[in-house]
């Protein structure tokens, strides 16, 4: 099984079954993308530590039987014009390389929240 070509629905149900946690998932992700981004050149803002300690405390959760929701623990992409709090938003723009987002576009909350 290559755990980075996973579907959504494949990972959440080996996630829910505990046959692969949150961190495994998320690093065979970000390793996929470390070998695959210089090719092709998809993100522009990668934040592997803050998706790591995301996995981490979905695994705590998921210890507890305390799962969000069918995406708890699976690693997504946001687009770079959706604001997340704290982090660039450029919309692949110069003009706004060094804007960093005041607030969470309501998109993100709700996933914060699945």
């Amino acid at each position: 099984m290559e755990i980075a070509k996973l579907t959504i629905k494949q990972a959440s149900k080996l996630l829910q079954e505990k046959k692969l946690t949150c961190q495994e998932l998320t690093r065979a992700v970000l390793a996929n993308i470390d070998q695959k981004e210089q090719e092709i050149n998809a993100f522009i803002t990668l934040e592997g530590d803050l998706a790591l300690l995301q996995a981490q405390k979905c695994d705590e959760r998921l210890s507890r039987g305390q799962r969000l929701s069918e995406i708890d623990g699976v690693p997504l992409a946001i687009k770079d014009n959706i604001l997340i709090k704290g982090l660039p938003c450029t919309a692949g723009s110069k003009i706004l390389e060094n804007f960093i987002a005041p607030y969470d576009a309501t998109v993100i909350k709700k996933l914060k929240n699945a």
